[in-house]
């Protein structure tokens, strides 16, 4: 029987815990992280619950088929809330039983405490983490810490799961729930080179809803559970999708592990297809050459509006240039008030200026419910003159040719592709946010051109 721990005491303590982004386990997604362990028969297994919070994880671990195929399991759990660390302790008695060995809680911040471990070089065989997914600001207090071990990365999540790795044994793994926003982008580039360089992503849950996981807390990210090994990348990975916490409805299947995660250059990235179907297809956007080939590429727009509003403006003048942004994508029009915005020709602004031509603008907000998830807009140069140039705020990413505009076949060979249901796809398995960054459109193959064509027809 599961054991029947508290939350926080108070509305304070709630609030407290939630200020630093910590979120509690609802119990049947803490039964299924801790089914995905594969037993070790006989073993006498080291585990570690990285921010335990209310002992959700630890419980379902004590009761899973790991814990149950070892000879006993020695646990630990890390909780940097002294109150929650008082619950804890009163559920220790019940846990040795589950475990056949020794529960320990430890009033710890973990960064702090993953650091003496590796001192020490003590290492887990199991890690199971459901860790704070607040994001990583200058006051921060892990900050600093995390800086002089050269660990960047923008989320406390991150931070956990780069550390956890570093905690596991040869043949150790790890369980954790997290946001799907690490699976790829540039901010988290170094943390998939940390995890995918030692350790075999095993297997990957996703929830398809962003609002049931967890909506006590009103967490509004793709959340995803992985499982990984300290060991050489396995040649398959288990895929299984559920909307929420209705787990009866899951599908599960098992595909190529390059079907999920893929390399490009020295960085790794996860690619999640949204459906078993999805997911069996057996054509592979990698047999495509990339949309965007030098010397065409893309860059979000440099004009930041509220930096720059003295030298916004809505005379029509000749002298100033017209300035894009997300209404113009959305809608056609320059301005959420339906007029157009221009940005002032001066020494200061100089370099955010295109000259005229023709520019694919994308629409950088994305929310998973929107159709089509990426919106693009062709501005034409007809579209700009009289004026001798353009300007793009960052609300929107740009496809240009180096800066100059793209020739009128290659605009029209993008905007198509870009429309493709394959290029859709494409960015739906690969974004783990609401945003459309620059490297998921660098990212992106041409679902109509096989690779090996040079370059697209003018």
């Amino acid at each position: 029987m599961p054991l029947e721990l508290p939350f926080p005491a108070s509305a304070e303590a709630a609030r407290e815990v939630r200020h630093v982004g910590q979120v509690f386990t609802p119990q049947p997604i803490a039964a299924l992280m801790a089914e995905m362990f594969d037993p070790r028969p006989g073993d006498n297994l080291r585990a570690l619950d990285a921010g335990a919070g209310a002992g959700a994880l630890t419980d379902a671990l004590l009761s899973s088929r790991l814990s149950q195929s070892a000879q006993q399991v020695n646990m630990l759990l890390a909780e940097v809330d002294e109150l929650l660390c008082d619950h804890l302790e009163d559920a220790v008695a019940d846990w040795e039983r589950l475990s056949r060995g020794s529960v320990k809680v430890l009033n710890a911040n973990f960064i702090s405490f993953a650091d003496q471990a590796k001192e020490d070089a003590t290492t887990f065989d199991a890690i199971i983490s459901n860790p704070p997914y607040a994001r990583i600001g200058k006051d921060t207090p892990e900050r600093h810490p995390l800086k002089a071990r050269y660990i960047r990365v923008p989320n406390l999540y991150g931070a956990f799961l780069w550390l956890s790795v570093e905690l596991l044994a040869p043949q150790g793994q790890l369980v954790a729930i997290v946001p799907r926003s690490f699976c790829s982008g540039p901010q988290f580039a170094e943390l998939r080179r940390k995890m995918f360089s030692q350790c075999s992503l095993r297997r990957l849950h996703l929830f398809q809803s962003r609002t049931m996981v967890f909506p006590e807390d009103r967490v509004l990210q793709e959340t995803v559970i992985l499982h990984l090994v300290r060991d050489t990348q396995a040649d398959n990975i288990e895929l299984s999708w559920s909307p929420g916490l209705d787990l009866q409805a899951t599908h599960a299947t098992t595909v190529p592990s390059d079907r999920v995660l893929q390399s490009q250059g020295n960085d790794y990235f996860i690619t999640i297809p949204a459906s078993p179907e999805a997911a069996r297809q057996t054509g592979r956007a990698a047999d495509h050459a990339l949309l965007l080939r030098s010397p065409v590429t893309a860059s979000t727009g440099s004009v930041v509006d509220f930096r720059m509003k003295d030298y916004i403006v809505e005379e029509v003048d000749t002298k100033n240039v017209p300035l894009i942004g997300s209404p113009f994508v959305s809608k056609g029009h320059r301005s959420r008030r339906d007029g157009r915005l221009y940005l002032k020709r001066t020494d200061k602004t100089q370099r955010h200026i295109f000259p005229i031509g023709n520019y694919i603008v994308v629409k950088r907000i994305a929310p998973k419910e929107s159709t089509p998830r990426l919106m693009a807009r062709l501005v034409t140069e007809q579209e700009l003159r009289p004026h001798s140039g353009v300007a793009f705020e960052n609300h929107v990413n740009v496809i240009h040719a180096g800066r100059k505009g793209l020739s009128a076949g290659q605009a029209q060979h993008i905007m198509t592709s870009l429309a493709h249901p394959a290029t859709q796809q494409q960015f739906e398995e690969r974004s783990g946010t609401t945003q459309v960054n620059v490297s998921d459109l660098l990212s992106l193959h041409d679902p109509l051109e096989i690779r090996n064509k040079e370059s697209h027809d003018d």
